[in-house]
């Protein structure tokens, strides 16, 4: 911490504040996305397992 500069420690500490008040930014679509993957992701592996297994 001692390398970086105080008013850079400060510029985003600032930011932090704001991000901390605004709630950060929400992207539905993405999380979404990334939920359908791992499902998908567990069925292909269910059913790897099944295969596997019979």
């Amino acid at each position: 911490m001692k390398l970086i500069e105080p008013s850079i420690i400060e510029e985003y500490r600032l930011k932090a504040e704001e991000i901390r008040k605004n709630g950060r930014p929400k992207n539905w679509l993405m999380g979404m996305l990334f939920i359908a993957l791992w499902i998908a992701l567990a069925v292909w592996a269910g059913f790897v397992i099944l295969k596997a297994w019979r």
